[in-house]
């Protein structure tokens, strides 16, 4: 749809996420890194950063998760010289960070740190690995998007916008999902949201809106299409079980007590 109304696509991919590695539609992929380089072949899938455990690798720097800081700085980098770069044709960009995520590669600096793994140290270890690293990402993307906001000669539509909350409280680590406390599932439902909506845009969103509905009213709103929207409800398994907790939003955001409706993942 927006390559028909003239957009370039500029696609950012995830270090290793499958879902967001590659996008065969994009006009421009950025690639941080050219040229064949093992450390950086090894960290670029889930699979082949699994797989590099149970080698001789996990006893080297080689393919280690040092590449982790690395491609994050890059890909900000990347990212704030897009606007200018389409030739005067709009553009469409797209970027999958992995970050705040474990391995925890920055300090609240920003200084590259040794890798606090998220499985086995104390929770107090990685709540502050986490926290630390969370005030750096904060740092590069207000950076990131003064930049992007400098250089753009329209006002750009910008949605910064993660996939789910945080689990400092070990949501996973219950047998079964309607196990899962109020307050696990609401800090795994609380996706942190921002968005910069030029020329009336910001009136799309009020208090709180359901992840899976941000493009679709933006969408309907600057692109005057008519996607519907998705019911307001969320979605939560628990690993290996096969199993997921339904709520509903209204519920969530007001603080009563939430229906579970457990059933089998399909």
């Amino acid at each position: 749809f927006l390559q028909s109304q003239g957009y370039r696509i500029v696609f950012f991919p995830s270090l290793w996420w499958a879902s967001t590695h590659r996008n065969p539609h994009a006009d421009v992929t950025f690639n941080p890194w050219h040229g064949f380089n093992l450390g950086h072949a090894l960290s670029r899938s889930d699979l082949r950063r699994t797989l590099r455990k149970k080698t001789l690798f996990e006893f080297t720097n080689v393919g280690s998760f040092a590449n982790d800081d690395d491609y994050i700085e890059r890909a900000f980098a990347g990212l704030a010289q897009v606007p200018g770069s389409g030739a005067g044709r709009p553009t469409f960009t797209f970027a999958h960070f992995l970050a705040p995520h474990g391995p925890y590669v920055f300090d609240a600096d920003c200084r590259t740190t040794v890798n606090v793994p998220t499985g086995s140290p104390p929770v107090k270890d990685r709540s502050a690995a986490y926290i630390g690293m969370i005030r750096c990402i904060d740092r590069m993307v207000l950076t990131t998007v003064t930049e992007i906001l400098r250089k753009s000669t329209v006002p750009p539509i910008i949605l910064l916008q993660s996939d789910h909350g945080s689990k400092t409280l070990d949501f996973d680590g219950e047998p079964s999902p309607d196990k899962v406390s109020d307050a696990q599932a609401r800090e795994r439902f609380g996706a942190f949201g921002a968005y910069y909506l030029p020329a009336g845009g910001d009136s799309l969103f009020r208090d709180s809106v359901t992840v899976v509905n941000v493009l679709p009213k933006v969408f309907n709103f600057y692109f005057h299409t008519e996607l519907p929207l998705s019911p307001d409800t969320h979605y939560m398994s628990v690993t290996g079980l096969g199993k997921r907790r339904i709520m509903d939003d209204r519920a969530l955001a007001s603080g009563q007590r939430m229906g579970a409706k457990p059933g089998k993942l399909r």
